[in-house]
C-alpha cells in the first residue's frame, strides 16, 4: 500500500487540465491521401442495383448517383450505375455482334413463305372443295345421257349424184358395208354430251382427221319418256375428199375437191337397241353417266352428209390451190343435179333397211319435202 494520498482530480481544476495528455497537432497537408475506413462487416450492402455483369460501352458515359451512404460517417458514399442512353439496346449489340440480324431476316423470310403457302393452299383448297360441290350439286351432269361416248356406225351408203365426176366425192371408211368384211366398213364417232337443263343439252365432238369437228352444238329432244326418244342435231360444214382417180383423162397432178355446202344431220336414239357391231345389243349404259372415259353407245346411231349439186359443186382444186379446168370436150365437175351422201347407222344393216324407229323419221322428212314442193308449185 503506499500511504501518500492520492490526488482526486475534478474536471474543472487546472490541475486536472495539466494532467490531460495533449493531443497531437493535425497538419492539413493536401498531399496525404486520407485513410479510408474499412467497410463494418455489420453494415447492410447497400448498393444491390450495382450490374454485376460486364457493362455494355456507349458513347455517353454512365452517370453515377448516391444511394444511402451521405460520407458523414468517414466512409465513401453508397453508389450505383445508371444506365446510360443507349444501355437498353446491349441486346441489339449483341445480337449484331454474334450474327443475329442475319438470323432475324431467315426467320422473317421463313415466316412471310409459311404464311403465303398456307394462303394458297387454303385458297386452292376451298376452290376444289366448292368446285366438287358443284358437280355433287348438280345431279344433271352425272346421269344419262350426258358424257362421252363412242359412237360405232357402218358406212351403208354412198352417191355421187351432186357432181358429173364420180370419183370426186369419197366417203371414209371409202368401203360400204359388207356381211361377210363387216369391219371394213365400221367409222366410229367420239362425242361428248353435255347437260345445260334436265332436258337441254350440247354435244361436241373430239379432234378427229376422219370425222367433222364441232364444239357444243344443241340437241333437240324429241318424243320424251318414250320408247322412241331421240336426240338430233345438225350443222353446215365443207365436206374435203380427195380422188383416188383422175378426174379426166390426161390428169396427172393431185386434187382436193370441196362440197362446202354440206348437212350434216345426227339423230341418236336412247332407248332402242343397236345391232351393230355384234354384242352391242348386250352393252348397258350406267345412268350415272361415263365418269370420264369413252363408253359405247348401245343404241341406235343416224348420220347422214348430204351436198346438194349445183354451181360450184364441187369445188376441186390442185395441191398449190390452182383451179382444176376441165378439158374441151368433157363435162364440167358441176354439172350433177342430184345429191352427194355419206351414210352411216349401226342398225338395219344386213337386211338392208333401218327400223320402224328410223323408217318413220324419213317417212316424216319425205312428206315435209313433198309438202314444201307442192306449196312451191302452187306458188
Amino acid at each position: 500500500m503506499n500511504d501518500m494520498p492520492s490526488a482526486r482530480m475534478t474536471p474543472g481544476s487546472p490541475r486536472g487540465r495539466s494532467s490531460v495528455t495533449a493531443m497531437p497537432i493535425i497538419v492539413e497537408d493536401d498531399t496525404t491521401p486520407p485513410v479510408v475506413p474499412n467497410r463494418s462487416a455489420a453494415r447492410p450492402f447497400a448498393a444491390r442495383n450495382v450490374r454485376t455483369s460486364r457493362p455494355s460501352y456507349s458513347r455517353l458515359a454512365s452517370t453515377w448517383s448516391s444511394s444511402t451512404g451521405d460520407g458523414s460517417d468517414g466512409t465513401l458514399p453508397d453508389q450505383k450505375l445508371e444506365p446510360g442512353p443507349r444501355e437498353g439496346f446491349r441486346d441489339y449489340d449483341l445480337i449484331a455482334r454474334r450474327g443475329g440480324w442475319y438470323r432475324l431476316v431467315m426467320l422473317a423470310f421463313i415466316t412471310t413463305a409459311l404464311v403465303v403457302g398456307l394462303s394458297v393452299g387454303l385458297t386452292l383448297g376451298l376452290k376444289k372443295r366448292h368446285s366438287s360441290s358443284s358437280d355433287m350439286s348438280d345431279p344433271y351432269s352425272q346421269s344419262f345421257p350426258a358424257g362421252n361416248y363412242t359412237f360405232t356406225t357402218a358406212l351403208s351408203q354412198v352417191t355421187t349424184s351432186c357432181t358429173a365426176s364420180p370419183p370426186a366425192f369419197r366417203c371414209y371408211p371409202y368401203s360400204t358395208y359388207d356381211p361377210v368384211n363387216p369391219s371394213f366398213s365400221m367409222a366410229t364417232f367420239f362425242w361428248t354430251i353435255s347437260p345445260l337443263t334436265r332436258y337441254s343439252y350440247t354435244i361436241s365432238s373430239t379432234p378427229n382427221p376422219f370425222a367433222p369437228n364441232f364444239t357444243s352444238i344443241p340437241l333437240t329432244l324429241s318424243d320424251a319418256s318414250t320408247e322412241n326418244e331421240r336426240l338430233s342435231f345438225n350443222f353446215t360444214m365443207q365436206f374435203s375428199s380427195i380422188p383416188t382417180s383422175p378426174l379426166y383423162d390426161g390428169q396427172t397432178e393431185t386434187t382436193t375437191c370441196w362440197f362446202n355446202t354440206t348437212l350434216m344431220s345426227v339423230t341418236l336414239w336412247t332407248r332402242v337397241k343397236a345391232d351393230y357391231p355384234e354384242g352391242i345389243a348386250a352393252v348397258n349404259v350406267s345412268v350415272n353417266g361415263t365418269a370420264g372415259g369413252f363408253a359405247a353407245w348401245p343404241y341406235q346411231v343416224d348420220v347422214r352428209q348430204v351436198q346438194k349439186g349445183g354451181d360450184g359443186v364441187p369445188d376441186c382444186r390442185y395441191d398449190g390451190g390452182r383451179e382444176v379446168s376441165v378439158p374441151q370436150g368433157w363435162r364440167a365437175l358441176g354439172t350433177g343435179e342430184g345429191e352427194c351422201g355419206c351414210f352411216y347407222r349401226n342398225y338395219g344393216l344386213e337386211s338392208g333397211n333401218s327400223t320402224a324407229a328410223s323408217s318413220s323419221i324419213v317417212r316424216n322428212s319425205m312428206a315435209g319435202r313433198t309438202t314444201r314442193l307442192a306449196s312451191r308449185a302452187t306458188s
